[in-house]
């Protein structure tokens, strides 16, 4: 006879239910906050619509009704179109890019070059994956170049461990500290009324700063485990398993076509940087840009009509969740808007946050959007939910809208590593069969020391004035 009721295991609640959570809490708000406005005015040095910080004052309350509440998440799809059908060309387009094979088979080169002098390798290819991070090419695909990791791993005679730090950490170190990622840095600039990719110098050197610290961590570790495996910090169990797996690579030849395709993708994002300083494009620019190097990167590559039209609505389904996750959580600011608290939630975060001086308060913003991350790790997602808020926040509490962009970049960027509710990274645990505890001692350090150059990076923003 069964005496005990075994305990079912504990799950964390999906993106999708917890923004759910959120709407649900915000529209019994709406009935609890009083309504409130303020006066906007032009900026005359940027000709931009800014928050009057001295013209708050209540309004009569408008709370959102239940069909109100049933009508947010169309309202919010519709509001957010523009990043929607963004993500999603960019998704279909990067994958045609990818399916070409001349990203991992000039990766593949590289290790096969360097046999086993391939630790000179290591920050070669780290370098390589932290640029494809930063334009965001390859993000959530750095799962697929996990087995090159492994390779790399083998012929040194490291553990998985290091293998998997080497792709996942060289993409995401780009990824989290981006100068130019269209579906982080450009969708918050977007949403904040800023001109995309202004401000890139200055996050560009926070970005080779990040990518070199990450680089040295990660060489260091492997250096360790090269000279005396007994220092991994996996189990000699997980080390045994390892030795005996039969890891591989694509054979296919590295050929003319495939620098080609490199070339032009390359060449695709030097354009789009040139022309977004000297002609101020936009977002739709970036989109066409990268429709050209799709076609004449598939074309280049040989494949056909068909198989282009394969990839491309494959790389839609792939972003597809993470797309649709910014209509959903634009229905936050749909409520916000429709009740007319959102004013009045920045009034009174103000009203604490202007006790600290300017630096101390974008700290705080930023390690806000730290712990947010946990809850909602979708950057474009996130950055629906918090820039409505933090972007006037910003002018009431006289920071720049560069600055709350930054406190959102890093604040979604560099937890991705550590939190298990990043998709990506368990995929990556997974794949590489790490266990989440050894890969948290692992990353840990690594973790601090970012904080600490974002927490400084943001300080270094607001005494500089940085816009």
């Amino acid at each position: 006879m069964k005496i005990g009721v075994e305990k079912k295991k504990r799950s964390i609640p999906d993106t999708f239910v917890i923004i759910l959570i959120l709407m649900v809490a915000l529209t019994i708000l709406t009935y609890i906050i009083p309504a409130g406005r303020y006066e906007e005015v032009t900026d005359a040095a940027t000709g931009r619509s800014v928050v009057d910080p001295n013209s708050f004052h209540f309004i009569e309350s408008t709370p959102v009704s239940p069909i109100g509440f049933l009508k947010a998440i169309y309202q919010g799809c519709q509001n957010s179109a523009g990043i929607i059908f963004m993500i999603f060309l960019l998704g279909a387009y990067s994958s045609i890019i990818n399916d070409t094979g001349a990203i991992s088979g000039g990766i593949s080169l590289i290790v096969k070059k360097y046999d086993k002098k391939a630790l000179y390798a290591i920050p070669v290819i780290m370098v390589v994956l932290s640029l494809l991070g930063a334009s965001a090419v390859i993000v959530d695909a750095c799962i697929a170049f996990i087995p090159v990791g492994m390779v790399i791993a083998k012929k040194l005679d490291l553990d998985p461990l290091a293998g998997a730090a080497i792709i996942y950490l060289g993409c995401y170190a780009g990824w989290n500290s981006s100068f130019m990622a269209a579906t982080s840095v450009q969708t918050a600039q977007q949403i904040a009324g800023l001109t995309p990719l202004s401000g890139m110098s200055f996050r560009f050197v926070v970005y080779a700063i990040i990518t070199a610290i990450t680089i040295t961590y990660v060489m260091r570790y492997c250096i360790r485990v090269r000279s005396n495996r007994a220092l991994s910090l996996l189990d000699p169990v997980d080390l045994d398993r390892f030795d005996k797996e039969v890891v591989t690579i694509d054979e296919r030849q590295f050929g003319f076509k495939d620098i080609l395709v490199i070339a032009v993708f390359i060449g695709g994002i030097v354009l789009y940087i040139i022309g977004s300083i000297l002609w101020s494009w936009g977002l739709d620019m970036m989109v066409a840009i990268m429709m050209a190097e799709g076609i004449i990167a598939g074309l280049i590559g040989g494949m056909k009509p068909n198989e282009m039209a394969k990839s491309f609505a494959n790389g839609i389904k792939d972003v597809s969740f993470g797309a649709i996750l910014v209509g959903v959580a634009s229905s936050l600011a749909v409520i916000m808007n429709s009740a007319n608290i959102i004013h009045t939630i920045i009034y009174g975060s103000s009203k604490l946050m202007v006790l600290f001086p300017g630096a101390i308060s974008a700290v705080i913003m930023f390690f806000i959007n730290l712990v947010f991350n946990f809850f909602v790790p979708s950057g474009p997602a996130q950055a629906a939910i918090v820039m409505p808020i933090m972007a006037p926040l910003s002018d009431v509490l006289g920071l720049t809208r560069q600055v709350a962009v930054l406190c959102f970049q890093y604040g979604d960027g560099f937890s991705n590593s550590i939190i298990p509710t990043s998709g990506v990274l368990m995929g990556v645990l997974g794949m590489a069969k790490i266990p989440y505890t050894k890969w948290l001692k692992f990353i840990i350090k690594l973790f601090l020391i970012w904080i600490s150059i974002a927490t400084i990076a943001i300080v270094i923003a607001v005494l500089t004035g940085y816009h």
